[in-house]
C-alpha cells in the first residue's frame, strides 16, 4: 500500500541525523514538525506579484486589452552584492525581536535594526541592535523569537562599476 500525500509530507519534515541539516533554528522549537515554513502575506508582496504577472502576460501577448490593467512602470534592475560579516545583523541575546526597518529600506551605519525584548523578564529593558554598515535591507527575520546568534537582518550594496 502506498503512503498518502499527508504521510509523505510529514515524513519529509522529520529531523535529520546530520548536524546542521537545518538552516533555521526553527528545529529547536517545539512543534516544528507541525508547522514548517512561516510565510506571510502583505499588501506590498501582493502588489509586486500582481504587477509582475501582468507584465509577463503583456509581454507574451496573452493580454489583448492591457490598458485595463494599471501597472506602474518597471524599475531598472539593480546589480547588488553581498559582502562580509558586516552585512549581517545577529541577535545578541534570547528574546523577542521587534524590527525597526522594513524590507527594501536603504539603511545607514549605526541605524537601529530593531530591539530584542526579554519576554522571560518583562522588567528588563530591551537591547537595541544596530546595522554595522550602509546598505539595502534584503532579508529580515520572520519569526519574532530569537536565540543568541540568530541572523535577524541581511544587507546588500550596489555593485561598484
Amino acid at each position: 500500500m502506498t503512503a498518502s500525500w499527508m504521510q509523505r509530507q510529514r515524513a519529509s519534515w522529520r529531523p535529520s541525523r546530520h548536524p546542521g541539516a537545518f538552516a533555521s533554528p526553527l528545529h529547536r522549537t517545539r512543534g516544528w514538525r507541525r508547522r514548517p515554513g512561516g510565510g506571510s502575506v502583505n499588501p506590498d508582496g501582493v502588489a509586486l506579484t500582481r504587477n509582475g504577472v501582468v507584465r509577463v502576460l503583456k509581454h507574451l501577448g496573452v493580454l489583448k486589452h492591457s490598458s485595463r490593467f494599471k501597472v506602474p512602470a518597471a524599475q531598472p534592475t539593480r546589480l547588488m552584492e553581498l559582502g562580509g560579516q558586516d552585512y549581517y545583523v545577529y541577535a545578541p541575546e534570547a528574546g523577542l525581536f521587534e524590527p525597526a526597518a522594513r524590507l527594501g529600506d536603504q539603511v545607514k551605519k549605526d541605524q537601529r535594526a530593531g530591539r530584542v525584548h526579554f519576554i522571560d523578564n518583562p522588567g528588563r529593558k530591551g537591547v537595541s541592535v544596530r546595522f554595522k554598515r550602509d546598505g539595502f535591507l534584503i532579508c529580515q527575520r520572520h519569526f519574532g523569537r530569537v536565540e543568541p546568534g540568530d541572523c535577524i537582518a541581511h544587507l546588500a550594496t550596489d555593485v561598484r562599476s
